[in-house]
């Protein structure tokens, strides 16, 4: 068990606890805090008032709903970056992707023109990838390439794939029909029955004598998984298993709980995972406490500039306590942590959403703040693509990380950042892509197949700290050319 834990989401470590105050000066501090509840309390009946005059009164007929929505989002723009409101819709899906689970058929899909926010049209049509198993869409017959048209009767065109979707999740226990057609030819609708659907955002593969755990958010289940995985992995390879990489770089963070979870997954003994604190110091300190589920074998850790918040408290605990190489990119830099509060309890009869708070900074293991900096990898990750899309004017005007964005919180460092990356892990030139191991590629939008050139040098990082005599290439270089010379 952990020494300490809170649920929380990074997003969230829970609301910390203040400091106390003398006895003496309470009723002071009492009276000042009624009037500023009172003057608090005025201003919202204010607001509310205007906006009633606006919406009786005003020649131009404005939506007042948009305007209190924009007003309240500009509000909390003045904050920070990621404090926010969540109306009610926005405040479900926040919830269904931290818990794991939703009320929907088990359908993984895809839009024909790869891009989720056109609209469904003739020929961009909402497509089944696979049916997960053992769900009401595989108990159904639905198979990879049909394509869904209508949901309960209504045509999904002008539709989204976001709201496409929505329409066939629901609460579990009710019903939905699916118009399909299969190889061009219109299936009777089917009706099936929602069920919970649990969505794992962990999924792993062999390379060789190399287990690759790929996690691409924190959400109440990631520990868990990761250790099913990990187990997977160690079952099949046996005393082959010469390590792990755990990939991080296309991880924007999630829930705290499952970063410290994680961290302690690969930390043995009692060790600091990150502490909590604000801009004036750290005021909780979070600790390992159990074995390590690969036993001290080499691990490596890949990061990006998309790795955020829950993958950065992970990479910065394993990098900090010498337990993991990370290589790749500098990460994204959030070193914040938001509670997620309810604005409404359900025996009020009405969802008025939920509130995205920055209540504290997370420092690592040794105390550092990589609010606006990011983790700096042990090896940094290196190729001509890299090189040429870091030189473009285009992608500096678009690249996002956390000091990119207006009113960031400042650094507070409390000790000065020594991080330094000491290598650089580049392709090989002249790769043979089609003699490479299968799982070291991805599949690309138009159907193609590439290496994943970044999971290929982590793979030969933990290669080239196992102690196992390794003798499987897993990427082959092309053919010399033949014909003299």
């Amino acid at each position: 068990m952990l020494k300490s834990a809170k649920t929380a989401f990074v997003l969230s470590a829970g609301i910390l606890a203040g400091t106390l105050s003398p006895a003496f000066a309470q009723p002071t501090i009492e009276a000042a805090a009624q009037e500023k509840a009172q003057a608090l309390e005025e201003l919202a009946l204010t607001f509310s008032r205007i906006l009633q005059q606006v919406e009786d009164h005003s020649a131009v007929h404005p939506d007042t709903q948009a305007l209190a929505r924009q007003a309240i989002d500009e509000l909390l723009k003045k904050i920070d970056p990621h404090t926010s409101y969540m109306d009610a819709g926005e405040f479900k899906k926040m919830r269904e992707s931290t818990s794991g689970e939703f009320g929907g058929l088990g359908l993984q899909v895809f839009v024909s023109k790869k891009d989720p926010s056109l609209p469904l049209s003739a020929d961009n049509r909402l497509t089944i990838e696979k049916p997960i198993d053992n769900t009401p869409a595989s108990k159904a017959g639905l198979v990879a390439n049909d394509i869904i048209t209508h949901v309960n009767g209504t045509s999904l065109e002008g539709l989204t794939l976001e709201e496409a979707v929505t329409k066939m999740r629901g609460k579990e226990g009710t019903d939905v029909t699916l118009t399909v057609e299969r190889a061009g030819t219109a299936l009777p609708p089917i009706t099936m029955t929602r069920a919970i659907i649990e969505q794992s955002p962990v999924k792993h593969v062999i390379v060789g004598n190399v287990g690759v755990v790929s996690m691409s958010s924190f959400n109440e289940k990631s520990a868990q998984d990761i250790n099913k995985a990990v187990e997977t992995i160690k079952t099949q390879l046996g005393a082959k298993f010469a390590g792990l990489v755990l990939e991080l770089d296309i991880n924007p963070g999630g829930l705290l709980n499952q970063a410290i979870a994680v961290s302690d997954l690969f930390l043995d003994g009692v060790m600091p995972i990150t502490h909590t604190g604000t801009t004036k110091g750290i005021e909780e300190t979070f600790f390992s406490s159990r074995g390590d589920i690969i036993d001290g074998k080499p691990l490596v850790v890949t990061i990006t500039g998309s790795s955020a918040s829950a993958s950065e408290i992970v990479a910065g605990a394993l990098q900090d306590n010498k337990r993991a190489t990370i290589l790749g990119l500098q990460s994204f830099g959030k070193g914040s942590v938001q509670t997620i509060m309810p604005l409404s309890s359900p025996n009020e009869g009405f969802d008025l959403g939920g509130l995205r708070l920055t209540t504290a900074l997370y420092y690592t293991a040794s105390r550092d703040s990589i609010q606006g900096i990011g983790i700096t990898p042990d090896i940094l990750f290196e190729s001509e693509d890299i090189r040429k899309m870091l030189a473009d004017p285009e992608y500096q005007k678009m690249k996002r990380t956390e000091a990119s964005l207006d009113g960031m919180i400042a650094n507070p460092n409390l000790v000065a950042d020594n991080r330094q990356t000491k290598e650089v892990c580049e392709p090989a030139q002249g790769v043979d892509e089609s003699k490479t191991d299968e799982n070291l590629k991805f599949t690309l939008p138009d159907g193609t197949m590439k290496v994943d050139y970044m999971r290929a040098c982590a793979v030969e990082t933990v290669l080239s700290q196992s102690a196992l005599t390794i003798t499987k290439p897993y990427i082959q270089p092309a053919a010399a050319p033949s014909g003299p010379r």
